[in-house]
């Protein structure tokens, strides 16, 4: 099912919206399985509200998951070369645009994605950097497939943040950021209209063209 593989890494991503509330000596992965268990928690047995108000949903995702999520960091690595010409109203501007349009697509992508389990992976890679983990886990669809997902988070301030999600090999910072090149080369590099079309489901649009692996061959 394409749509399970779409929208895998909005799921994920909604997944870590209760890292705010968790004490600064917790590991990320810990801190990960909270979140699941209090995503669904959250989501349980509400699919016909939410089909009928998608707005609670969006309100729900935006409580939990500014705080946790490092937009302005993540906007600008997805500007990348770019940054530095940009000016500081800009800047702000497209982390605004990024964050509330991602928060969008987030909500629209789960209200049509079902799963059937979600499991940290019990494996963890060593942290290369004191401020900087990878955290695994795999999401297994309603199809029976299942996708590996990758948490990027960093520290800051005694605080872990998501910055990334790579999806089933999918890296969804470098996607966005090859998006925004490529938007800056079709917009003879004007800053302003690259904000203002900006659409991060069309780089989501790349996860279709990937496919878990089946319980078989797990």
């Amino acid at each position: 099912m394409k749509a399970i593989v779409k929208y895998c890494a909005l799921l994920t991503m909604g997944m870590a919206i209760a890292f705010a509330s968790v004490a600064r000596a917790d590991q990320p992965a810990d801190i990960v399985t909270r979140s699941i268990n209090q995503l669904q928690q959250e989501t349980q047995g509400r699919s016909a509200e939410f089909q009928q108000n998608p707005n609670e949903l969006r309100t729900l995702l935006e409580r939990q998951l500014l705080p946790i999520a490092d937009f302005p960091y993540i906007s600008a690595m997805v500007m990348g070369r770019y940054y530095q010409a940009a000016s500081t109203e800009q800047r702000q501007r497209f982390a605004s645009t990024f964050q509330e349009s991602t928060l969008d697509t987030l909500t629209r992508g789960l209200l049509t994605f079902d799963y059937e389990e979600l499991e940290v992976s019990s494996a963890q890679q060593a942290q290369r950097y004191d401020d900087q983990a990878n955290v695994s886990l795999e999401v297994r669809g309603t199809d029976g497939k299942r996708y590996p997902v990758s948490f990027t988070m960093r520290e800051r301030n005694g605080d872990w943040k998501v910055i990334n999600v790579i999806v089933n090999g999918i890296n969804l910072g470098l996607t966005f950021r090859n998006q925004f090149d490529q938007a800056m080369r079709e917009h003879n590099r004007d800053f302003d209209a690259v904000i203002q079309a900006w659409d991060p489901s069309a780089a989501v649009e790349e996860i279709q063209s990937s496919d878990g692996s089946d319980d078989a061959n797990g």
